[in-house]
């Protein structure tokens, strides 16, 4: 099955180097939004190549921001854990603007074979356009799964440590409630013959009323 033409390859090469390059370098969160696409157009194929390697690449970085947050959880520094979201907000808005342009590239590709873009996998491309030309795809398609994975796991991670950081919160939170309702300074109540003045506590220190 043809799925598109031989391009010229003279620059293809050089071009989705620079492209790829562009995302694999430290981006803040504002160059993440502007970023322009790693793709030029010219081969299908290689274009889905720079863009699950793009997607790859921000999960890398997002692999980091999510082992960061475990640290922060652990030492209980609410300071970092906000920034944290500052960082990871840009790399899910640029991770959904590769998608689009990921199903855009797909698109041609899934009418010649006579199916969804959105339900086309790279093994079926690989069948389709040979394995040496979809070599590359193969490659970037299982750094993604891998990388995806990591992060997966690591956020895991974090949901076990922020369950335990609430049932701990939550075991302190009873401990603090039965000390207040069995202290007599917290738990007492003025009665009628309470004369104020006499040691009794303050109305606002009665936390049960």
């Amino acid at each position: 099955m043809d799925l598109g033409d031989a391009a010229p390859r003279r620059h293809r090469g050089r071009t989705h180097g620079t492209a790829r390059n562009r995302y694999h370098q430290r981006m803040t969160p504002q160059e993440l939004a502007s970023a322009s696409l790693p793709i030029t157009g010219e081969d299908p194929i290689t274009d889905l190549a720079a863009l699950l390697g793009a997607q790859a690449a921000i999960y890398e970085e997002m692999h980091e921001v999510v082992r960061a947050r475990f640290a922060a959880l652990a030492a209980n520094d609410l300071e970092v854990l906000g920034s944290l979201v500052g960082r990871e907000q840009p790399m899910i808005a640029a991770l959904r603007r590769l998608d689009s342009a990921r199903l855009m590239v797909l698109r041609p590709l899934a009418t010649r074979m006579g199916t969804e873009a959105e339900r086309v996998t790279v093994t079926e491309i690989a069948e389709a356009v040979g394995s040496v030309r979809a070599a590359g795809l193969v490659a970037a398609r299982d750094r993604l799964v891998a990388i995806t994975g990591r992060v997966r796991h690591a956020n895991e991670q974090n949901r076990i440590l922020l369950e335990a950081c609430l049932d701990s919160a939550n075991e302190l939170a009873q401990t603090l409630l039965g000390v207040i309702e069995t202290n007599p300074q917290y738990g007492a109540s003025r009665g009628a013959n309470t004369t104020p003045g006499t040691g009794d506590p303050p109305r606002l220190a009665d936390l049960r009323a």
